[in-house]
């Protein structure tokens, strides 16, 4: 019944997605199978009956350390076999604490943490040590040891776990034993979600974008590598529609004639020039911007750096400085901006990576690796956020190889065309404003991305081989005539 309620629940609020039906599942597993609490004064222990060799302990107010066994969850009763320390005695990290046997195995508990043992509750020997008996404490310096001497355990002290205390537990690798009933119930549900989702995005694809698209008058929008390319396609639509838009580029002159284009249009734009690749800088000009501006309300990641290499021909400091530009700044970015969005529960971070951050593609191993990375980071952000309870949209872009950008002038793929930069804009700001998750352009590709997952490797090597053939075969770019190679000791470019 509190599975259904819940999911009932979270559909009428509008926030049901596949993260939520998961996190509902999880909490009524725990509430399932986490049935009580130990409470000694400010003392919490938790209850945790997976069948697991583990140990689990908690840091409360007092500062005290509490050592806790993980019971069978067949088995109520355990057997305290020997403890390898004595009250008073240092521990270290790793040392062996207790044996404990049940009536399936014997688990043999580590110290978690730094400290020193100040009381055995249970003593070797004893029998019949139910589930959620609290067997020792462990307090982290020698002056404590003391204050608990005279410590003594209360059955009465075993209450009914509070879902607000569960909830904060620390959460631990688990590995549950679950019926199969209750494993086949919950797979069933994931299922059925699914298809729901999968329905309700089919409906949502035949409602016309203007009644899906969200206003983004008077709205703050940082534009990163606003001077040239879509980034300054995508600051002047932004102005256009009534954003303020503020462009951040290392490029003075390309930054500023972006603002007055802009402006000249009757939009609102500022500029600053920044540096990508200095932290400080750029954590010096989000203060900036926050005094000038305002806060940011939408985050657009859009610069970056990739031209083709040889792996082993790219110097050092040009490899460094394609993970600094196309990776670190938008964690620098994100750190500086997502604090103020997270107050307001509002705002929406936008990634641009690119198809090559689902697919390897030859001599352009570093960009490749800095849009996988891209791509892994605003997926993992976006579940911790929604873990945390925050409405933050965040959509990430995968366009193929755009044309009339400096980086992309070498790539000649040989099926598809390669896309134009004002389609690739406008399709950016379409997805900004529908909330759209991740977008893939040109979309038909999806499907050719798809086939990595479920054709041989051969067959991946033939596609993308067969798919930037010219590029590949480009003689004045990459020879193709074996040469020895020599260990590089020193970057020339440092």
């Amino acid at each position: 019944m509190y599975l259904f309620n819940e999911l009932i629940y979270t559909y009428i609020r509008g926030s049901l997605n596949m993260n939520t039906v998961r996190s509902i599942v999880i909490q009524w597993l725990h509430r399932k199978y986490l049935p009580r609490i130990q409470v000694h004064n400010t003392l919490y222990v938790s209850v945790i009956p997976w069948k697991q060799q583990l140990r689990f302990y908690a840091d409360y107010p007092t500062h005290v350390k509490v050592q806790f066994p993980t019971l069978s969850s067949t088995v109520e009763t355990s057997t305290i076999v020997s403890w390898f320390k004595k009250e008073g005695d240092k521990l270290n990290k790793g040392d062996l604490l207790a044996k404990i046997k049940t009536e399936e195995e014997t688990i043999i508990f580590e110290t978690p943490d730094e400290g020193y043992l100040a009381k055995i509750i249970v003593p070797a020997g004893t029998k019949n040590v139910c589930t959620g008996k609290l067997i020792c404490i462990i307090v982290p310096d020698k002056d404590s040891v003391a204050a608990f001497k005279d410590f003594e355990d209360s059955p009465s002290s075993i209450v009914p776990v509070p879902r607000t205390i569960a909830s904060t537990l620390p959460s631990v690798q688990k590995k549950p034993i679950m019926s199969f009933f209750v494993a086949a119930g919950a797979f069933v549900i994931f299922l059925f979600w699914s298809v729901i989702f999968s329905i309700k995005d089919i409906f949502k694809s035949l409602i016309p974008l203007k009644y899906k698209m969200k206003s983004i008058d008077g709205e703050i929008i940082l534009v990163t590598g606003g001077a040239g390319g879509i980034g300054k396609l995508i600051c002047l639509m932004l102005a256009n529609l009534g954003a303020i838009v503020v462009v951040w580029d290392i490029n003075k002159a390309g930054m500023e004639e972006t603002v007055k284009l802009a402006r000249t249009a009757g939009g609102t734009c500022y500029g600053y020039v920044c540096d990508l690749c200095d932290k400080e800088d750029i954590y010096k000009k989000a203060e900036l911007v926050k005094k000038e501006v305002g806060k940011v309300t939408i985050l657009i990641n859009n610069a970056g750096v990739g031209r083709r290499f040889k792996f082993l021909d790219v110097t050092d400091k040009l490899l460094k400085r394609t993970i600094d530009v196309n990776v670190m700044s938008h964690f620098w970015m994100t750190k500086a901006f997502l604090p103020s969005m997270l107050e307001d529960n509002k705002g929406h971070i936008v990634s641009i990576a690119s198809l090559a951050g689902f697919v390897g593609v030859p001599y352009f191993v570093d960009y490749c690796t800095s849009k996988f990375a891209i791509i892994g980071f605003e997926e993992a952000l976006h579940m911790e956020l929604i873990a945390d309870g925050y409405d933050i949209n965040m959509t990430v872009i995968c366009p193929f190889f755009i044309s009339s950008t400096g980086m992309y002038s070498e790539v000649c793929p040989k099926f598809l065309p390669r896309l134009l930069p004002n389609k690739v804009a406008d399709r950016v700001v379409t997805a900004l404003r529908c909330n759209e998750k991740l977008v893939i352009i040109p979309g038909y590709i999806r499907f050719l991305v798809a086939t990595k997952w479920f054709f041989p490797w051969s067959s991946v090597v033939m596609f993308v081989q067969n798919l930037f053939k010219n590029t590949t075969n480009t003689p004045n770019i990459t020879s193709r005539k074996k040469k020895k190679i020599t260990p590089r000791t020193k970057d020339p470019d440092t």
